[in-house]
């Protein structure tokens, strides 16, 4: 019996959920349960806030039925005070004999931060009214809120399905009664608006506002519930696996036999050209030595030698021929030898 958030788009829901148990890490389940969607609008300006003559509060008279002080003289504390319309149009605050829709309707003047003045950012706020007595942050709000009848399924701990379905009659009074009736939670809602109200702007506070009321709401009704068993549930777990065609696999190992066939028939053919005697002659002549013999070298390069230098004629004790630039009948210069 957890409430948890979820945003879907730029709505967001409270909804009741499982504790985050570690037995529940590795299950993948799909649960019924419930939800609630509040949305609030700052009024401020409609209620007509203002300040008493004595200065020990600011009154507000809204254009619904909701009228009264809040009170910001020396001694007074953090207060939210709250009433709830059978209907949109807020003309019927008594929902104690008056049955009430889904979405049903709530107004909610908030004092917060006392003894702190509001920052000039909210002061300019015309919906922000600053307390004269060492400082606070008023603010009045209209708000609606949608209780849903919730399916959502969780996969590797995420959301991956999340259906809401209107509630009946009950399960809305349910949640609207208890709150309305207990004010058990009145401190989440103030909390919610202080921190919001520390920097942020009218409406960032009624967005706070009422996703606490959500919040508040439904943890306070909870415990109305009982725990139920998960529609479909499944235990996950991590192997390490692969899966290719078979046919691409086949080529694939046949192609590498082959490969290693190819070079056993290679190794074969150069064993048996090793053993003819002849590659080691070969290897020797494509050194760069031998191939400077080969071109000023007219002799000895012809006949069977056993190191690359005996093909030079100064390996002998003979003078060999001497190499250098010579000048071509045609006029080039190229490399020549001479006596």
């Amino acid at each position: 019996m957890m409430v948890r958030t979820y945003t879907a788009g730029n709505q967001q829901f409270a909804y009741l959920a499982s504790a985050q148990l570690s037995r529940l890490a590795s299950i993948d389940y799909t649960a019924d349960t419930y939800a609630v969607n509040s949305q609030c609008t700052p009024v401020t300006t409609e209620c007509k806030m203002s300040y008493r003559e004595d200065g020990v509060g600011a009154s507000y008279d809204c254009p619904f039925e909701f009228a009264g002080i809040a009170y910001t003289n020396v001694g007074a504390a953090n207060s939210v005070t709250m009433a709830y319309f059978t209907n949109s149009s807020g003309q019927n605050n008594d929902t104690d004999t008056s049955p009430i829709g889904n979405p049903y309707y709530y107004a909610a003047v908030a004092v917060v931060n006392m003894r702190n003045p509001p920052s000039p950012a909210a002061m300019d706020d015309p919906e922000i009214v600053g307390g004269i007595h060492g400082g606070s942050t008023i603010i009045a709000v209209w708000c609606n809120a949608t209780v849903y009848d919730l399916q959502y399924t969780i996969v590797n701990g995420t959301i991956t399905r999340f259906i809401t379905t209107t509630s009946n009659y009950t399960v809305t009074y349910l949640l609207q009664a208890t709150q309305r009736r207990t004010e058990v939670g009145d401190a989440n809602l103030v909390q919610a608006a202080s921190v919001a109200g520390i920097a942020g702007d009218a409406q960032s506070i009624s967005d706070q506002f009422a996703l606490s009321y959500s919040e508040t709401a439904l943890a306070v009704a909870s415990g109305a519930f009982e725990p139920r068993d998960a529609t479909e549930s499944q235990l996950r777990t991590q192997i390490l696996v692969a899966r290719v065609p078979k046919a691409p696999l086949g080529f694939l190992v046949l192609m590498n036999l082959l490969l290693a066939v190819l070079g056993v028939v290679l190794a074969v053919s150069a064993w048996k050209s090793v053993q003819r005697g002849d590659v080691g002659e070969i290897q020797a002549r494509l050194s760069i030595p031998s191939i400077v013999a080969t071109h000023f070298e007219h002799a000895r390069v012809r006949v069977p030698v056993e190191k690359v230098e005996d093909m030079f004629e100064e390996r002998h004790g003979e003078l060999g021929s001497r190499i250098g630039f010579l000048k071509t009948a045609e006029g080039a210069w190229v490399f020549d030898t001479w006596s």
